[in-house]
């Protein structure tokens, strides 16, 4: 993934998009290279790829574990499915931040530092989920 995502490889959203949406051939993949499949769907992609992504919701799997923040903040987690919800967010060109992700960074070529989609709790993933399938609803 990183290779493809290194060189724009255009090509290679196929093979991206089945690694990162369940197909059988790669049902035994990490979640971090999952959610750098995803990111490459987000580099590489357009709009209509969100749907592709949307199941990918539901998986609360940690792709990076606790990153340590400045002294007095929780350790950051980052699940699979933050990072399918902010790619989700940038193909549909929405602002990363009214959904909480104002951390966000995005790195070169056009991907987003994987550690920079963090959020402190369930509970705030849990309401910018709902808050994009309230989007989602009014505009399919």
């Amino acid at each position: 993934m990183n290779i493809i995502s290194s060189t724009g490889l255009a090509d290679a959203l196929p093979l991206a998009l089945q690694v990162c949406t369940g197909d059988p051939k790669y049902l035994h993949v990490q979640p971090f290279t999952k959610a750098l499949a995803v990111a490459v769907v987000g580099q590489l992609g357009t709009r209509a790829h969100a749907d592709r992504l949307e199941p990918l919701l539901a998986d609360s799997t940690v792709c990076l574990p606790a990153q340590v923040q400045a002294p007095g903040q929780p350790p950051a987690v980052v699940q699979v499915r933050d990072v399918a919800l902010v790619v989700m967010l940038s193909l549909t060109e929405q602002a990363l931040a009214d959904y909480g992700y104002a951390n966000a960074k995005m790195a070169t070529p056009r991907t987003f530092h994987l550690p920079s989609l963090y959020r402190e709790n369930d509970k705030q993933r849990d309401e910018a989920i709902a808050k994009w399938r309230a989007w989602r609803a009014t505009h399919k």
